[in-house]
């Protein structure tokens, strides 16, 4: 039954819910029961739901089945599919102590839910049966006694909405016996055979009563009245008419008379007699209970409130000369001070404000203002949106940064002497990454500018030749600074900046590899395929080789020649190229300048 006191009969769509932990088989036990099948692979479920239609004969069932999932990752989608279940199935692994472990909590939480918990079908399966013969950690017993202590009414053998068994999805062993249990436990299937007669005698009297009819009491035979007695057990479960109560009423004076007739008509035991009309007068407490608990709460709700009728006052609209209408006063409220009034000259303000918190004007003892006023002075800091809508610092004062750093300093090593100048730990450390933090009013304190990475260094840390180093230029583009020798790199694709700065670093290696790598092509290039003219890989070299019988690099002043010839076959022909060249063969040949 749910909180308006309805059972599961009366609604045409079920809802299912199976709680348990994770890899006990509450996916194997619904594809088993709804397609017959089984799979050894184990796939976690997050939420999954099947719906099924069922003819019943006197009625059409449809169920809603929710697999829900084994971990405790999505605690919402739990407590709303418990809010919403009609019956629950807790499903534990006979061969795992803590999937029983798991189920008791579920069960907590269906208590802490559901005020009506001991009048919801629940059914409580003990899975993997087929492995009981070599490894069992939990017993049925144990089980059985667990809900027994849990669930008081359990004890009254008509209010009992629980069952206990144990099954395996793999050999298809009780898997049906789990959902036919909760037809009977619903009342939706009596729960034996023998009430299957009364229960289609119940549904032809609701179609009686509805067209108008009414039924003629006639005595029947024992089982009859034990068929009766079982339909008004059911009926009972449900709200009732006055209509119904009459003919409740009725047909148990009814069943009393026929009792007595049968005493003086037909021999009977006297244990039968006693029997009958012990299970008589039970049903007439229970209707008489009922009835009379409606008719206190009527009562109750339509007593009149002396109180609210001494202090109800006539609304006068007539004015009446003379007419004293008093006035009510208004309360005063005692506000406290605030604490910055009655704190110490001398009070440790990092015991005040430990951490970064909200701002709060009655703990701040500054005259702090915030904002812009266009006709006077900024706003004050009391009832300031601006001040407490922003992330604030005030922790962070000069004696309590003095203190931690005190106390961090025990875990700290001291700085290399080897890294005493700033040339050093350039040439150690060569790349300089540099990112943004951000602070504003915004309803968020995270900006998207804030994860944006820029990488530099210097080319000449790579210590690549010419070739290597004319193609990582080409690769790099115009992120190289030619006059500082610095290439920047900048990263702001990824959405996180630890993810961008790992991109950079991958750029930097990708770069330096292809740079060092030499494709089958570039060997076959002449000197008229080069993209840019070097003095090294020409004739020119050679030529000036044999013109002084040596390596060039012993030649003094070839470092200008060289440079000279590359500046004037890259750049071209211009005034400025053909004087360095000129002034570069007369220091060579050792010849003198001419006059200007």
């Amino acid at each position: 039954m749910n909180n308006n006191g309805t059972t599961m009969s009366d609604y045409e769509r079920i809802r299912l819910v199976i709680l348990g932990g994770a890899g006990v088989g509450k996916s194997c036990i619904i594809k088993r029961f709804l397609m017959n099948t089984y799979s050894d692979k184990y796939r976690s479920t997050i939420e999954d739901l099947y719906n099924r239609e069922y003819d019943l004969g006197h009625m059409t069932l449809k169920v809603d089945i929710l697999d829900t999932a084994g971990d405790m990752q999505f605690p919402a989608m739990r407590r709303l599919c418990i809010a919403t279940a009609h019956a629950f199935l807790l499903v534990y692994a006979v061969t795992s102590a803590p999937s029983f472990d798991c189920i008791k909590q579920c069960f907590e939480e269906i208590r802490e839910q559901r005020g009506d918990y001991q009048d919801i079908p629940i059914v409580v399966a003990g899975n993997k049966l087929d492995l009981t013969s070599t490894h069992r950690e939990v017993r049925i017993e144990d089980v059985s006694e667990w809900v027994y202590c849990e669930l008081p009414k359990l004890r009254d053998v008509d209010c009992r909405r629980v069952k206990v068994l144990e099954c395996s999805a793999k050999d298809d062993i009780n898997i049906k016996e789990i959902f036919r249990s909760f037809l009977t436990l619903s009342r939706i299937f009596p729960r034996d055979t023998e009430d299957s007669s009364g229960l289609k005698r119940r549904s032809s009297a609701y179609v009686s009563a509805s067209k108008g009819g009414r039924r003629a009491a006639s005595p029947a035979p024992e089982k009859d009245k034990q068929a009766g007695s079982s339909e008004t057990k059911e009926n009972l479960t449900k709200p009732r008419s006055r209509s119904l109560i009459r003919r409740a009423s009725r047909k148990t004076k009814q069943q009393i008379r026929d009792a007595h007739n049968g005493v003086e008509e037909c021999t009977v035991s006297s244990k039968n007699v006693i029997l009958n009309m012990f299970k008589l007068s039970r049903r007439l407490d229970k209707l008489v209970c009922r009835t009379l608990e409606k008719q206190l709460s009527l009562t109750y709700t339509t007593a009149p409130d002396t109180k609210k009728e001494e202090e109800f006052r006539v609304l006068n609209l007539k004015y009446v000369k003379n007419q004293v209408t008093p006035r009510r006063l208004p309360k005063k409220t005692d506000f406290l001070p605030p604490r910055s009034s009655q704190m110490a000259v001398d009070q440790d303000w990092g015991n005040v404000w430990p951490g970064p918190r909200s701002f709060h004007p009655a703990t701040v003892p500054l005259p702090v203002r915030q904002g812009y006023n266009p006709k006077g002075v900024a706003p004050a800091k009391y009832a300031n949106a601006e001040l407490m809508k922003i992330p604030n610092f005030l922790h962070l004062t000069p004696p309590v940064i003095k203190r931690q750093c005190e106390a961090l300093k025990k875990f700290c090593t001291p700085w290399p002497k080897s890294l005493d100048t700033d040339e050093k730990c350039l040439k150690h450390f060569p790349i300089e990454v540099s990112s943004s933090d951000y602070c504003h009013s915004s309803p968020t304190i995270r900006d998207p500018l804030a994860r944006i990475v820029t990488v530099k260094f210097k080319l000449d840390s790579l210590k690549l030749d010419e070739r290597p180093r004319d193609k990582f230029l080409r690769l790099v583009g115009d992120r190289y600074d030619e006059k500082s020798d610095v290439v920047t790199i900048v990263t702001d694709r990824c959405p996180l900046k630890k993810q961008n700065y790992e991109y950079a670093m991958y750029l930097i290696t990708a770069l330096y590899h292809e740079s060092l790598n030499v494709e089958p092509w570039e060997e076959l290039k002449s000197e008229a395929d080069m993209e840019r003219y070097i003095w090294e890989n020409n004739a020119s070299k050679s030529n000036i080789e044999k013109m002084f019988g040596r390596d060039a690099k012993d030649i003094s002043h070839i470092a200008t020649y060289s440079a000279s010839v590359d500046k004037y076959m890259n750049e071209g022909e211009n005034e400025y190229t053909v004087t360095q060249y000129g002034e570069a063969v007369r220091e060579i040949l050792d010849l003198p300048s001419i006059p200007e």
